[in-house]
C-alpha cells in the first residue's frame, strides 16, 4: 500500500535525524479534481511506523476515491526532537504503552465524531 511505503520512508528519515512527529495528513488527489484526506495525531513525538500505520487503519475507509486517485501526499506536521532513548522504549515494549493506547483511543474517538 502507498501509505505504508511512504510512512516507512518518512519514519526512517525521522529516526536518522532523531525527530518525531505528532501529526500526519494523508491526502489523495482525485482525477475529478477533488481531494480526500485523513488526519491522525499522537500525544508524543514518534517515528514508529507500525504505530502510525495502526492509527491510520480505522480512518482509511473514510477516503472516497471517486473515479480514482492519481496522487497521494503524506504531510508530517508538528515535527519535534525525539531522542534515541525514546526509540529504545518503543523497541523494548512489545505490549501497548500508555502513549500508544492513548493515541489509538483518540484516533477512534475522532473518527466517530468526524
Amino acid at each position: 500500500m502507498a501509505l505504508e511505503k511512504m510512512l516507512w520512508q518518512l519514519c526512517d528519515q525521522l529516526y536518522k535525524n532523531q525527530k518525531g512527529l505528532r501529526g500526519l495528513l494523508f491526502r489523495g488527489f482525485r482525477v475529478d479534481g477533488k481531494t480526500t484526506e485523513v488526519k491522525i495525531g499522537t500525544n508524543r513525538p514518534t517515528c514508529h511506523a507500525k504505530h502510525l500505520i495502526k492509527l491510520f487503519e480505522n480512518r482509511l475507509s473514510s477516503i472516497e476515491p471517486g473515479f480514482g486517485i492519481e496522487l497521494f501526499l503524506l504531510e508530517a506536521g508538528d515535527v519535534e526532537d525525539n531522542p534515541l532513548e525514546q526509540h529504545h522504549l518503543w523497541a523494548q515494549n512489545d505490549g501497548l504503552s500508555d502513549e500508544r493506547l492513548s493515541d489509538r483511543k483518540s484516533t477512534r474517538l475522532n473518527s466517530s465524531h468526524t
